[in-house]
């Protein structure tokens, strides 16, 4: 068993070892039987993460190239919300065939994905990664965060506080004008209720994530 195998921390390692598993299990099969969730997630789970929404024209070999190179820039913990993100690329195209059964293929996954014994291990160490626990006193570690009511305003001593220009990095500010864009840009065939908003709008939630 291989390095990749054994530490899946991207959602291509996972697939790949999905793959794997779905191959053991029907080796007479004549068709591909990892079709079903390769779709799935190149089509209707990775536009989430800022992969290119799908074409109603069938994905073609580069596509499929490009989408499980995308994978390997998701980190595994994310495919605890995957089953939720694939709801939004659904609402997002409107009316999508067949989507009871990527549906099915999904969850069929991550049922899977539940009964491995490098599953909760690797979701618990990748999400320390990414947000690690907050250190209350000398020597205790906890998640455990004191929360308030009260509403931040414009008099409050940590009101202004923000990153500023000299410590974002280029990657951060790239990341935001993407947040930005995707705020005032109609995606796909969305509903009126989520319509794209207005620049002075999205600024403004664009300046509240460097106030986190």
């Amino acid at each position: 068993m291989n390095t990749l195998i054994s530490n899946p921390t991207t959602l291509f390692d996972v697939y790949y070892i999905y793959c794997e598993y779905l191959l053991s299990q029907d080796k007479d099969s004549k068709h591909d039987v990892t079709a079903g969730i390769r779709t799935v997630l190149i089509r209707y789970t990775l536009p989430k993460w800022g992969f290119p929404l799908p074409s109603r024209n069938k994905q073609n070999s580069k596509q499929i190239s490009f989408g499980l190179e995308f994978m390997k820039t998701v980190p595994i913990s994310e495919l605890n919300n995957a089953l939720d993100y694939q709801q939004e690329v659904f609402d997002s195209l409107g009316d999508v065939k067949s989507k009871r059964n990527y549906r099915f293929h999904l969850k069929k996954m991550l049922c899977w994905c539940s009964n491995q014994s490098w599953w909760k291990i690797a979701v618990k160490t990748d999400a320390e990664n990414y947000c690690p626990p907050i250190r209350l006193q000398r020597g205790r570690v906890s998640d455990k965060v004191r929360v308030t009511n009260k509403k931040m305003t414009p008099k409050c001593s940590n009101y202004t506080y923000s990153l500023k220009p000299a410590e974002i990095s280029t990657q951060l500010q790239q990341e935001l004008d993407s947040f930005f864009n995707f705020q005032i840009t109609l995606v796909g065939s969305r509903k009126r209720q989520d319509a794209a908003l207005r620049p002075r709008s999205a600024i403004v939630h664009v300046n509240n994530s460097k106030r986190m």
